[in-house]
């Protein structure tokens, strides 16, 4: 009989739901100050697996193997995985697994079979689906070729062969270099798996030459950030880290407008500007994502009373909360992001409609847009409509709570990457 396994929670991508097709303007405009980094790389530790999964890789094609780099890596970053576990690590996705494959038996088989691997697809929610394209962004990994660049080989090389031995790193090639082995990490394999989480960073002090190249890479964007940010990245660095905070806790329109502030007073007018449309744009998408998840909770509502609900929650809140006029001066970059002009214009009439405090028109207007971008995706179905004047939901949100008019003047749902940013760049540190 077919069932169903657990969910791993650290499998997940955020944000995956998008019915008003938002990821794609805030996406856009995230990326004028963070050029690699996603939602998703938060790791500084992550990107050491990463960068040891494609050295190891390198190191058997010198000794003449004909594996596959995906199968090699993906056997890599099981090996990394019980390391971290045993060693006291349990911020990583696939820990649900690899509890499971470790108390399951004495032996845990190292396999790319689907049998074996710690998430449901370790190619797409492992490391190599998740990190790849961010470590080419960053300078870790060549923007042609998966292989490690000399600033990446050279820390591996330097650092990272150091930490693990000359014995250890041999043990870890010819265990890759099969494609299904076994290793015994309480009775037998305990010194391997304790020489790895030494490398990766767990319950030591990150040496210099780490810190200074991943500074450079992760937090400052790289030798190609000049081109895709204009240098903006790294001024944001520095910004962040002066900053501080827990890395761990969201950001909200307080945090990007003291941003923002912070770099006027420094002298970086650009970096401004591009906080300043950030902040634009989520001072429409905000209202509009609430506003909507409300409207799916109310299924079989009267489409005239959650409209009342709405106005009764926000009141003049809203016109407050929106600049409409400032979201309508990026019309060209909306334009460019959604690729459509119906699309554009809804979301442009969805900011007019916020600036005139036209909760009724607000409302319809954000059910066409999710008609309109539903279509436009293979052409599915809205996730609602009306009909008689009553809201027909086809796909319910049970987290359809409005925030309250207090709440909505810093209310913030998109990320714009900066999240990530900051999580590494006070990780990392200034030099």
């Amino acid at each position: 009989m077919p069932f169903l396994t657990d969910i791993d929670s650290r499998a997940a991508i955020k944000g995956s739901r998008d019915p008003l097709g938002a990821q794609a303007i805030w996406t856009l405009l995230g990326r004028h100050v963070v050029g690699g980094l996603t939602t998703n790389t938060t790791s500084v530790r992550d990107f050491v697996v990463l960068l040891l999964g494609h050295w190891f890789i390198e190191k058997l094609d010198e000794a003449g193997s004909r594996e596959e780099a995906l199968p090699v890596f993906i056997q890599w970053e099981q090996l990394a995985s019980y390391a971290r576990f045993q060693a006291g690590d349990t911020g990583f996705r696939g820990t649900t697994r690899t509890r499971r494959f470790l108390e399951d038996g004495a032996k845990v088989t190292i396999s790319a079979q689907p049998a074996y691997q710690i998430l449901a697809n370790q190619k797409i929610y492992g490391l190599w689906g998740l990190y790849t394209q961010a470590a080419r962004s960053s300078g870790l990994l060549e923007e042609t070729d998966v292989r490690l660049t000399p600033a990446a080989r050279d820390l591996a090389e330097k650092v990272y062969r150091d930490l693990l031995g000359r014995e250890t790193v041999g043990q870890i090639v010819e265990l890759l270099g099969k494609r299904t082995a076994t290793i015994r990490p309480s009775s037998g394999d305990e010194k391997l798996l304790a020489a790895v989480a030494k490398a990766l960073g767990i319950k030591r002090k990150r040496a210099p030459l780490e810190t200074t190249t991943f500074r450079e890479t992760l937090a400052w964007g790289g030798p190609g950030d000049a081109k895709r940010t204009n240098g903006l990245q790294k001024k944001l660095a520095h910004l962040l880290v002066a900053k501080g905070g827990d890395p761990r806790a969201g950001l909200d329109a307080t945090d990007v407008q003291a941003l923002a502030k912070a770099a006027g007073r420094n002298g970086w007018g650009a970096l401004e500007a591009r906080l300043g449309q950030i902040l634009t744009a989520e001072s429409v998408i905000a209202p509009a994502t609430a506003a909507y998840q409300f409207v799916l909770s109310r299924d079989g509502a009267d489409l005239a009373t959650v409209v009342g609900e709405i106005r009764d929650q926000w009141g003049a809140a809203l016109k407050k909360r929106a600049d409409a006029a400032g979201f309508e001066a990026l019309k060209d970059d909306v334009l460019r992001a959604v690729r459509d002009p119906k699309t554009a214009d809804l979301w442009l009439e969805a900011g007019r409609r916020m600036g005139a405090g036209d909760f009724g028109g607000l409302v319809e207007t954000l059910v066409e847009l999710n008609r309109d971008v539903m279509w436009k995706r293979d052409k599915a179905s809205p996730w609602v409509q009306v009909t008689n004047a009553k809201l027909d939901v086809h796909f319910a949100e049970e987290r359809g709570r409005l925030p309250s008019a207090e709440q909505l003047a810093s209310y913030w749902v998109s990320p714009y990457f900066l999240g990530a940013l900051r999580t590494i760049a006070l990780e990392l540190g200034e030099e």
